[in-house]
């Protein structure tokens, strides 16, 4: 009697032990396949909600375009219209650019260039405000340091200001004002050292050399 009481509590036990086993495994096996679900949901998410890559300005349809733009007299007192050739792109910000490195690059003796030929800005950005954004290197500290004027400061920041924000560049572009920078922080005392450049600046065609 006792021995079939042993065996059937073996008995009893092992059946508890594989139920318990079995269901387990079947809890092992809903984590796993939750799991995977979980997973595969969130990777749908992200694919299907990450931003698409921009085309690249290789892809930007481009022509040539006249603009005029405003570079410093020869001798530092106005700015003087300049017509020249831009390559045209479907960016505002590019087209910036653009003429930013040709008015640097011009070689007309009568003109002198805002920016010196060895200086490229860092960075040229349009804010969701409407605020262009010309971050220049500190080498232009260095150029621009020493024996400055409040008119040549006036002049070189004009200078971009009128040919960046006239109505042949921003187009249906809304652009408020041009914001310098320099290292992409406000720049300090070196340069400008006569006028401030804390604040954005809109168009003044009042410099341009009346004759």
């Amino acid at each position: 009697m006792n021995e079939l009481k042993r065996k059937t509590i073996r008995r009893l036990f092992f059946t508890i032990w594989s139920a318990i086993t079995i269901i387990a495994i079947l809890i092992v096996v809903f984590m796993v396949y939750e799991l995977i679900q979980e997973n595969s949901t969130l990777v749908n998410t992200i694919i299907n909600t990450s931003p698409q890559k921009l085309p690249d300005d290789s892809t930007q349809v481009s022509h040539n375009k006249s603009i005029t733009v405003y570079v410093l007299s020869k001798d530092g007192t106005c700015l003087r219209p300049l017509e020249i050739q831009v390559e045209w792109k479907t960016s505002y910000q590019e087209n910036c650019r653009q003429i930013l490195n040709a008015m640097k690059n011009i070689k007309v003796e009568t003109y002198v260039p805002p920016l010196p030929e060895d200086i490229t800005p860092r960075g040229v950005f349009l804010t969701p405000e409407g605020e262009l954004i010309i971050d220049l290197p500190s080498l232009i500290i260095t150029k621009y340091e020493k024996n400055t004027t409040a008119l040549f400061e006036s002049l070189f920041t004009y200078s971009i200001v009128d040919s960046l924000l006239q109505k042949e560049v921003t187009t249906d572009t809304v652009v408020k004002g041009v914001r310098f920078l320099i290292e992409g922080s406000v720049p300090m005392v070196e340069f400008p050292k006569h006028i401030s450049w804390s604040q954005p600046f809109t168009p003044d065609y009042s410099l341009i050399c009346s004759e």
